[in-house]
């Protein structure tokens, strides 16, 4: 899997409507809170996380969220796949598992299913729904330039 395969399919997401981002914006602050409560309640957030990391893992919901509002009010696909390449290997290397980002873009996916209006859903839950869809694609990305680094 390469890094070009997922800006092509980045490429075909579409910015989200002034007035869908406008929304998400208002409440991207609410929305990291109540990911943050379901995520802490997890009884398997230890293995998720690592031991001592839920801070960090507070902190990237709240980045992500901001991140998230940059993206639908001037997407740029190259900056979205570049950004998340990071994220998972920087929040790799500080002992999250693999898993934690199924988790923790499912429950997302959850909590905007609920909040948003349907215009903001039809509009915006792509793009998650494409972060999903590709997590494979990310780890196998992000262990070969990790095993690049430690050769």
């Amino acid at each position: 899997m390469t890094k070009e395969y997922l800006l092509e399919s980045a490429s075909k997401l579409t910015q989200p409507q002034e007035k869908h981002a406008k929304e998400f914006e208002e409440n991207k602050q609410r929305f990291a809170v109540l990911l943050n409560e379901k995520m802490t309640t997890r009884s398997d957030l230890e293995k998720l996380v690592g031991s001592e990391n839920v801070e960090m893992m507070q902190d990237n919901s709240r980045n992500l969220f901001r991140f998230m509002s940059s993206m639908f009010t001037e997407y740029n696909p190259n900056i979205f796949v570049n950004t998340l390449l990071w994220v998972f290997r920087a929040y790799r290397s500080h002992g999250f598992s693999i898993t934690f980002w199924s988790a923790n873009v499912d429950t997302i996916f959850e909590i905007l299913s609920e909040e948003l209006s349907d215009g903001a859903k039809r509009e915006i839950l792509p793009f998650f729904n494409w972060i999903i869809i590709n997590i494979p694609k990310f780890v196998d990305i992000t262990d070969k330039q990790l095993e690049e680094e430690n050769k």
